[in-house]
């Protein structure tokens, strides 16, 4: 949920990430074409606040597979379902 905005990227897209997609030292994410809805290669610019991110992410997940993998496996990547009950469930504190 804390990517999403950075990246703005669909949702499918960042739940079907997989690490050897991003480059960490150079800042880009490289989304191959065959997941993009206009079948070309994208480029993603990662700023220094989804690098930290990624870099707290990698101790978990990392550094082969998905970025984002399911609960009960490593073969498969987070669900649509659960992704989208994050945001939905999501409560925020009201500014004062």
């Amino acid at each position: 949920m804390q990517l999403s905005p950075h990246v703005m990227t669909r949702p499918g897209e960042l739940r079907m990430a997989v690490w050897s997609e991003f480059d960490l030292d150079s800042a880009v994410w490289k989304i191959p074409a065959e997941r993009m809805k206009m079948r070309r290669p994208h480029e993603v610019p990662l700023s220094r606040q989804v690098l930290k991110y990624l870099h707290e992410l990698f101790e978990l997940t990392g550094p082969d597979g998905y970025v984002f993998p399911a609960f009960h496996t490593w073969k498969r990547p987070l669900s649509e379902n659960t992704v989208n009950q994050c945001f939905r469930r999501r409560v925020l504190p009201l500014a004062k």
